[in-house]
């Protein structure tokens, strides 16, 4: 049992920062360049009021998944390189080379209990936004560099950019979902009634009770999922 004068705020966030790289380099008369790199984020961001618990405030109740109580958002970086450079004479493609750039993120609000409120609940499910995923994987050998060299020289002459022959292999990856459960009770502007009693005491000495009820509610008052 939580009772406040202020506001209740739960949240849970996460930031995560991951750069995998992988590189090759081969020499000879035959040979093969092979690499691959893997860069793959899971997160799990709960905020969760179990069955039995009971949370009243004052003021507003913030439940928030995948943003902090300030309202900062998850943020995640996945990025994935792999460089392959086959210098052989005779060169032999590889067989099993890219690189992968995954995201997965599944934040939950979930109330099981019970949220009672003065002001507003408010229940926030946030996939957050501006993600880095980026998996890319390049293989070259002495062939294509010199086609790419020829290549640029000739779209230089006639005032065009490099030109860049190559393979490229690679996956970018992410699947975010967010959402709210509410299994339990939510009651906002849990004083949006009172009550008033005025008793009068008449000549005979009885008194004569006088009820007035009062409904005040508050502009944009509301529960939020």
């Amino acid at each position: 049992v939580i009772d406040t004068v202020g506001d209740f705020d739960l949240a849970a966030r996460e930031h995560a920062d991951v750069d995998a790289r992988a590189s090759s380099k081969t020499w000879g008369l035959a040979a093969y360049a092979d690499g691959y790199s893997k860069s793959d984020i899971r997160s799990y961001s709960t905020a969760a009021i179990g069955a039995g618990s009971d949370i009243r405030a004052d003021g507003d109740i913030n439940l928030g998944a995948g943003r902090d109580a300030t309202g900062v958002r998850n943020s995640f970086s996945s990025v994935a390189r792999t460089d392959l450079y086959n210098n052989s004479l005779v060169p032999i493609p590889g067989l099993d080379w890219g690189a992968d750039g995954l995201l997965t993120q599944n934040n939950r609000v979930v109330v099981d209990g019970t949220l009672r409120s003065v002001m507003d609940v408010n229940l926030i499910a946030d996939k957050g936004f501006g993600h880095l995923v980026d998996g890319h994987g390049v293989a070259r050998d002495l062939y294509s560099q010199a086609a790419s060299a020829i290549a640029s020289g000739i779209s230089n002459l006639f005032g065009g950019g490099d030109v860049s022959i190559e393979q490229n292999s690679g996956r970018s990856i992410e699947h975010s979902i967010a959402g709210a459960t509410v299994s339990g009770s939510i009651d906002a502007g849990i004083h949006n009634q009172q009550r008033m009693t005025i008793s009068e005491t008449d000549p005979g000495g009885g008194a004569t009770p006088d009820t007035v009820s009062t409904q005040v509610p508050r502009e944009g008052q509301e529960s939020k999922c």
